[in-house]
């Protein structure tokens, strides 16, 4: 067998013992330092991501009253004097079909994220619902879809 055919056929083997070489090693450089672990570890921490919907279902037009200098006005009155430390805002697109939908036809609309990292405490769990319960009324919406999972945070 000439030396072409010999690497060729060991070419799949060479790269898997390449591509595990490179991740060890990277994985040495992603670790986090002793001090951002146990500050981690000194307290718990938790991600919400809160889902708006920015318009109601079956409606195809966004509300009238949800503009964007609007939701800057929600966020500023509503969310910034809960959340002084801060939040993330992403601009989102989905689809969900409510149970009572005969045709099957999923509602598809434009949404808000926010995404808050805060201590896992009742008072921020209380700070997120009454988010929740202000624009749900403000907006005549039924619900704000809530995700919380625990997060390691460092600053």
């Amino acid at each position: 067998m000439n030396l072409i055919a010999l690497i060729l056929k060991r070419l799949p083997i060479l790269c898997i013992a390449i591509v595990a070489f490179v991740i060890s090693g990277c994985a040495t450089l992603l670790e986090p330092s002793t001090d951002a672990r146990a500050e981690t570890e000194s307290a718990e921490w938790r991600e919400t991501s809160l889902y708006f919907g920015l318009r109601r279902v079956g409606d195809d037009a966004p509300f009238t009253g949800l503009t964007e200098s609007r939701w800057i006005q929600f966020l500023d009155e509503e969310v910034s004097t809960r959340f002084p430390a801060g939040f993330t805002v992403v601009d989102g697109y989905g689809q969900w079909m409510h149970m009572d939908n005969l045709d099957k036809t999923p509602n598809r609309l434009e949404s808000k994220v926010i995404i808050l990292l805060h201590p896992d405490t009742t008072e921020a769990d209380a700070l997120i619902d009454a988010v929740r319960v202000v624009f749900t009324t403000q907006f005549e919406q039924e619900s704000v879809l809530r995700a919380t999972v625990a997060a390691e945070v460092s600053f």
